[in-house]
């Protein structure tokens, strides 16, 4: 949109002394505004420089201040650098603000008078608890004099009592960033140790690190300390792990480690450190004291947190603590299983058991969450290195076995919350649904599958008490009673519904991945309900796909289905 500038010039100029003058580097246009005031009884005169870029005013415009006035100032809260190191004040949050067409006027009064405020806010120290906020950003900027701030450090879960940490030191970088892997004493950063460790592949060496619990108090930025400041920090704050670092540090220790954490508002931990440097000394008992006498330049260390907990409060904005399924077993990780695994990577679960007997063919990669990368390995180790780099505080273990055997061989009822089945094998599922009957599986069980060219997807949901008698309400000769494809195609074995490529073993049903995609999270309101809320009674949902292709192919629909249209949902209750 064009903007008028001159008309605005002459608006502002009514209330504000301003000026136009060379634009900044990277803008359209700037103008100089005066600015003063008095605050904490010290008088104060300057001026503001509010700069437009050629999209304004759906990109807003900054307030910049006079290099001068920021030296004259200092940090306050809500100030930052931009990479030509140009001083402004943060008065919109992008994320959040929307600018609408027409209120060029208001958008330029509201950043003037938000400047204003965080200014002599900020003088006046009256929003100095802001700068623990906005800690994370300041910590990353390096200060002018101050050493390189070292980076690649990821902190796992939230320490409970220890102060000398586990850390493994990797030779090279897990998922291209991190070197540096500290683990705390909880179960949570133990899965993930054991996780990581075991499918990253990358080798590591173990080290002590140290920690020092919270700190109370933030000061203003820049945040770079010398090593004296640093030792005095750590006698204020955890005392008693000073004769452990003496230790380690008079013997000669490289990289030494210190962590900290502090809290913003939410009770939210953000986590710190500082590498001690290595002294001029090369006596033993002199290292440590030389040390804490003098200043010398530490690094600061930029350090990223996991925790679960975390993530998903950015992610879906609360952590679901009361669901009825912690542990997941799944059986079938072709096309369909793959893609419902991922659907139920998001559910936190506390054990996920993956059970497969094969391994990824090229024919599979077009409709399958793997790739080509993964072809020739297990599909439940494959999975189980997938899981683990999304979910690497879930417990995964897998079991290269056929589902049958497994619920032979295996007492499942103990270990499992629920068991989905996602094999696509009649014969295999109604032996499923016999031991439930049979009182030999005493857990519930979750069948989904799809029908040819996904005219339909069907997901089946057994309480572990179900009844054989409601078997006659679940199939008929055999066959689902709420197919979309009639069931005498099915008994005729009509050639259309499935193709051959190799023989009598190279059999397959035709649909494309992303009607799987669509039909699992067609029905996942549903599925969450048989995870956080399960069904007291067996129940069916059936998803309407492409049921025209069949139509159109000269498939016979069952009667009931023909009117059916597209997404349609249909919900069905056995044994009521």
């Amino acid at each position: 949109m064009t903007v008028d500038y001159s008309e605005l010039y002459s608006s502002i100029s009514k209330a504000e002394t301003l000026s136009e003058v060379q634009p900044l580097e990277g803008f359209l246009k700037t103008w100089e505004i005066e600015f003063s005031f008095c605050e904490s009884n010290n008088e104060y005169s300057t001026s503001l420089l509010l700069c437009f870029k050629d999209s304004f005013p759906v990109t807003f415009p900054k307030v910049y201040l006079s290099n001068s006035f920021f030296s004259e100032i200092g940090w306050i809260p809500h100030l930052d650098i931009d990479s030509k190191k140009r001083p402004f004040i943060c008065v919109f949050d992008e994320n959040e603000s929307e600018a609408l067409p027409g209120s060029e006027i208001r958008i330029i009064q509201i950043a003037l008078d938000k400047a204003r405020r965080e200014i002599r806010n900020g003088i006046a120290g009256k929003n100095h608890s802001d700068f623990i906020n906005e800690f994370q950003a300041y910590w990353r900027r390096k200060d002018n004099d101050e050493p390189k701030l070292k980076g690649g450090f990821l902190f796992i879960g939230q320490p409970q009592s220890d102060f000398i940490l586990e850390a493994f030191l990797a030779k090279e970088p897990v998922s291209n960033r991190y070197n540096y892997l500290v683990f705390t004493d909880t179960s949570e950063s133990e899965h993930i140790k054991t996780n990581i460790l075991q499918y990253s592949g990358v080798p590591y060496y173990k080290k002590k690190v140290f920690y020092i619990g919270e700190i109370s108090s933030v000061k203003s930025p820049p945040y770079c300390i010398n090593s004296k400041e640093l030792f005095e920090l750590i006698q204020k704050e955890c005392s008693g792990v000073i004769s452990s670092l003496k230790r380690e540090y008079d013997a000669g220790s490289k990289d030494i480690y210190v962590f900290a954490r502090i809290m913003s508002e939410g009770s939210r931990n953000m986590f710190i450190g500082w590498q001690l440097p290595m002294t001029d000394k090369n006596k033993s008992k002199m290292r440590w004291k030389y040390l804490i006498k003098r200043e010398y330049k530490i690094n600061r260390l930029i350090v990223d947190e996991y925790s679960n907990e975390r993530l998903l409060l950015r992610t879906a904005g609360t952590v679901k603590t009361n669901k009825a399924v912690n542990r997941l077993c799944f059986a079938g990780l072709g096309s369909i299983g793959s893609h419902l695994l991922d659907y139920y990577k998001d559910f936190n679960f506390a054990q996920i058991s993956l059970i497969d007997p094969e391994t990824l063919t090229l024919e599979n990669i077009k409709r399958h969450t793997l790739g080509i990368d993964s072809i020739g390995l297990y599909k439940v180790e494959a999975l189980a290195k997938y899981l683990t780099n999304n979910i690497p505080e879930t417990s995964i273990d897998i079991k290269n076995d056929d589902i049958l055997d497994f619920l032979m061989q295996e007492k499942a009822n103990n270990q499992y919350d629920l068991l989905v089945v996602a094999i696509g094998m009649e014969m295999v599922e109604r032996q499923i649904r016999k031991f439930i009957y049979d009182r030999k599986l005493n857990i519930p069980v979750l069948f989904i599958w799809v029908e040819p060219y996904i005219s339909a997807g069907h997901a089946l949901y057994l309480p572990c008490l179900s009844k054989e008698d409601i078997e006659t309400e679940l199939c008929e000769k055999g066959l689902f009673t709420k197919n979309v494809i009639d069931r005498s195609e099915y008994l005729k074995s009509n050639e259309l519904l499935f193709k051959n490529e190799a023989g009598c073993q190279g059999t397959y049903v035709p649909y494309s991945g992303n009607l799987v995609k669509q039909f699992i999270y067609g029905i996942n309101s549903w599925l969450s309900t048989q995870i956080e809320n399960p069904s007291k009674n067996a129940c069916s949902i059936t998803w309407i796909g492409n049921i025209d292709i069949i139509k159109n192919m000269g498939i016979k629909v069952a009667p009931e289905m023909v009117n059916k249209s597209r997404g349609e949902l249909i919900e069905q209750y056995y044994g009521v």
